[in-house]
């Protein structure tokens, strides 16, 4: 049960708790857990009776960040047959750390409820049985396969790179996510900028730096291992694509947000260089964008005459002079018609020059629906040809049709034929 305290009481026994782990550090380090000198034994009292001066701090801090580093430590002996069998060290800094995490975890459980703690010295954890010393440090038996470095390693194998996404993108030389001011998941990452040896874990995963020697401590045979493996992979509801085989359910869910990171950035650099559609070529794109290109510069030249000689010259040019210009003037209808097809001829230029910036599939569509405009104005000038006296199709009218045909079939049928050599 906690007891209560002031303010002052707590910044006190505070001081106390880290002078306690700076000593236990030092006896751990530098004894090995052996007996110490009275000298060292006297000091260590005294610090722990007295405030906590700022130098003290600064090495009560040093010496948290150095625990807060240190991995787990593994001892080999012989066994029986001569065989080599790892025994995971219960009395070093990583397991220190372990117990004062999971002490401050109980203290702030306790908080939570309304009651304030009593901070305790932590001592060096006690692990339960069976405990083994090897070479004077306490050991306790750990499963070879659950051994991160270990060659029969089964656990959660983490993050990695693979053919289809290079994670290094999304991260900094530090380790950090390259994501602005968002949030993003707390990874562990190691050479984040080495696509060969990147690997990367959640802060949640059994095997990660503060997790781990805990993980160690319960994974004591296959069988325990076993069991953690089911007790932190990934719910099959929670599943919605194959993941990596071991990865528990925090890297699996991490996994899953760098993959949709990744797709994200690829879809959005291909909407900026206006290209690559799903399953879309270079030669394919060129040709779209050659089509729409030419068609912009067609309709510009054949719509300049209406702004140079007026509405008048620009009917009777599209006719080939079959009709004068005088003709046309005197009628309202006409000059009510050309105007019409002026002000259409700019929105189509202007809507294929904004479509050579789209991607190469809705870059392809406008070139499919040019090309289907361009056969149906051709049964119009055989069905309700525009003078009677002149050819079917004016050569104004044939030159914009073939040019534009011409472009576009050479777009939709060089894109049909890379996409069967594909296929074949």
């Amino acid at each position: 049960m906690f007891a209560s305290y002031g303010p002052s009481t707590l910044r006190r026994k505070a001081a106390e708790v880290a002078a306690a782990l700076e000593g236990t550090r030092v006896e751990l380090g530098e004894g090995g857990g052996a007996v110490e000198d009275a000298s060292r034994r006297k000091r260590a009292k005294t610090a722990a009776t007295r405030p906590a001066t700022a130098a003290a701090a600064g090495r009560a801090a040093a010496a948290a960040a150095d625990v807060a580093s240190a991995p787990p430590e593994v001892l080999y002996v012989d066994g029986a047959r001569g065989e080599k069998t790892p025994m995971l060290c219960v009395d070093g800094p990583a397991a220190l750390r372990a117990a004062s995490d999971d002490a401050m975890a109980a203290m702030d459980a306790a908080g939570a409820a309304g009651v304030v703690p009593v901070p305790v010295p932590v001592a060096v954890p006690v692990p339960p049985v069976p405990i083994v010393v090897v070479g004077g440090r306490r050991t306790r038996p750990v499963c070879a396969q659950a051994l991160p470095w270990a060659r029969g390693f089964i656990g959660c194998p983490g993050i990695a790179c693979d053919a289809s996404h290079d994670f290094t993108s999304l991260f900094d030389h530090d380790g950090a996510r390259a994501c602005g001011n968002r949030k993003s998941t707390p990874l562990e990452v190691d050479n984040p900028k080495d696509a060969t040896h990147f690997r990367a874990r959640s802060a949640e995963c059994p095997w990660s730096r503060r997790r781990v020697q805990r993980t160690l401590e319960r994974a004591s045979d296959p069988v325990t291992l076993r069991a953690l493996l089911d007790e932190f992979a990934p719910r099959a509801k929670a599943v919605k694509k194959k993941h990596v085989d071991g990865q528990c359910s925090s890297c699996y869910s991490a996994h899953m947000t760098l993959i949709r990171s990744m797709d994200a950035r690829k879809k959005l650099a291909t909407s900026r260089r206006g290209g690559g559609g799903r399953g879309n070529d270079g030669e394919g794109d060129a040709r779209a964008a050659s089509g729409v290109d030419v068609h912009t510069l067609v309709s510009a030249v054949f719509t300049a005459p209406f702004f140079v000689k007026g509405a008048a010259e620009f009917g009777s040019m599209l006719v080939d002079g079959a009709v004068t210009p005088k003709s046309i003037a005197s009628n309202p209808l006409l000059l009510h018609l050309f105007h019409v097809d002026a002000v259409k001829n700019i929105f189509i230029t202007a809507m294929c020059y904004f479509a050579s910036k789209f991607n190469i599939a809705e870059r392809r569509r406008v070139c499919q629906l040019m090309m289907a405009m361009m056969l149906m104005l051709l049964p119009i000038f055989k069905i309700a040809p525009a003078t009677t006296s002149g050819p079917p199709i004016p050569p104004p009218a044939i030159a914009y049709i073939g040019v534009t045909s011409v472009c576009y079939a050479l777009a939709l049928a060089g894109k049909e034929k890379k996409t069967r050599a594909k296929r074949a």
